[in-house]
This record gives structure tokens, C-alpha cells and sequence, in this order.
């Protein structure tokens, strides 16, 4: 046989052995990449959760630091900053002592009429406040015998209490003047002058004066008002020096 077919021959061979070999690469390289593929989207669903997971722990990191964190700041700030009760009641004393030392004021009045040589000091808002009657409040017990068709006795008691409870009977201002202390409201005003006074009780909200006949319940509901207004009336009740 010639070379140049001999050669050819081999070529021919080598070649459908180089095609067969270069199947077999193919195929496992398919493979391997179909390997490799499925562990690319192993790996990614793996990072994807760790990533979610992750998130999850910083999301409960941030919460928990939140729940600390926001009742410490607002616990410092509550701490540092100074109690207004406090703070009220200081102001309301040094009020009080700078209206007491003072010199009484003179004022003309809304609505109260004055008399002749009478002057008015202070003036405060306020109501004048009446215990009223709810009605009465109880039971009864018993017994109820029937006697006949259409008849039944009953024999027993009736227990029962009567129910006050406090009302505004009158808005209006409260004054002290140099003679009285007077209340001028929009349905009832009374006038007590000073020495007609037997006693004053003085509450967190108000005052009642009583001039022996009847006792006026005012409530002064302005905390200001109301201290000014007791500062005045301890001055002018002050017995002269």
C-alpha cells in the first residue's frame, strides 16, 4: 500500500478516535458542570439563608437594643430633669412671702360695688359651692300576707339615708377689701365684713368662711390666684402692730 494512504488510513483512524475521545470529554464535562451548577445553587441557597438568617440577627440585635436602649434614655432624662412639683411649690412660697411682705395693693373690682372709703386688694375667680340634696337612698323589709282576692297586708320598716353631694351654685370673683370679704357672682353674692368673721378654713383649692350664721364654701381654682390670695388676707388679718 502507497504511504500517502497508509498515512491517510491513520489520519482516518486517529481522527474517529479523536472524535470518540472528544465525546467522551463533552460528556463529562456536561457532567461536571451540571455537578458544579448544582453546587453553585447549593452554595447560593446556603449564602441566601445565612443571609436571611443573618438579617433575622441583626433585625433581633436592633430590637433588643431598641427595648434597652430607648427606657435608659428616656429613665436619664427624666432623671435630669428637675421635678416640676418641686419647682412649683419653691415659686409659690417665694410668692407667697414677697405678697405677704409687700405693700397691700389697691384695685378696682369687676364687678363688686364698694362702699364709701372701702378698698379692694385682691380679686380672685372663683365658685361658690352648696351641698344639695340627691334624695334618699334605703329599703324596706317585710312581710306580705295575702288576705283575699285583691288584698295583701304588709307589715315592716323602710330603712334609708339621705345623699348630699356639692354643686356650683355661683361663678363669680372673690375679693378682700379693707372692710369685707366679698363674693359678687352670676346668681348668688354675699358680703361678711371683717370683723364679723369667726373662723376660716383654707383648703388645697379654697376657702370657707363662716360669720356665724352660715359658712361660704369658695373654691379658688387658679393655684396663682389662690396663693396671692391667701397672702393678702393673712396681711390683712394681721392684728396691728
Amino acid at each position: 500500500m502507497p504511504a500517502s494512504s497508509l498515512w491517510s488510513s491513520e489520519c482516518s483512524t486517529a481522527e474517529r478516535g479523536g472524535d470518540a475521545t472528544s465525546t467522551s470529554a463533552r460528556v463529562r464535562l456536561t457532567r461536571t458542570g451540571a455537578r458544579n451548577t448544582l453546587a453553585a445553587r447549593v452554595a447560593l441557597e446556603f449564602l441566601g439563608l445565612g443571609a436571611i438568617h443573618m438579617a433575622g440577627g441583626l433585625a433581633t440585635l436592633l430590637t433588643l437594643g431598641l427595648m434597652v436602649g430607648v427606657p435608659v434614655a428616656v429613665w436619664r432624662a427624666v432623671k435630669s430633669k428637675p421635678k416640676m412639683s418641686n419647682v412649683a411649690g419653691a415659686e409659690l412660697a417665694t410668692l407667697y412671702s414677697d405678697t405677704l411682705a409687700g405693700e397691700l395693693p389697691s384695685i378696682r373690682p369687676a364687678s363688686a360695688i364698694l362702699k364709701s372709703g372701702e378698698t379692694a386688694y385682691v380679686e380672685a375667680s372663683s365658685m361658690l359651692m352648696e351641698s344639695k340634696s340627691a334624695g334618699v337612698v334605703g329599703g324596706s323589709r317585710g312581710v306580705s300576707v295575702h288576705v283575699a282576692k285583691g288584698l295583701t297586708l304588709r307589715a315592716g320598716a323602710f330603712r334609708g339615708h339621705r345623699v348630699n353631694h356639692i354643686v356650683v351654685a355661683a361663678r363669680g370673683h372673690l375679693l378682700i377689701t379693707s372692710q369685707r370679704v366679698i363674693f359678687a357672682g352670676d346668681r348668688k353674692s354675699f358680703a361678711v365684713p371683717l370683723d364679723k368673721l369667726i373662723n376660716i378654713t383654707r383648703y388645697s383649692n379654697g376657702f370657707t368662711f363662716n360669720d356665724g350664721s352660715k359658712s361660704h364654701n369658695m373654691m379658688v381654682p387658679n393655684v396663682r390666684e389662690r396663693t396671692i390670695f391667701t397672702a393678702i388676707l393673712d396681711r390683712v388679718l394681721q392684728p396691728a402692730a
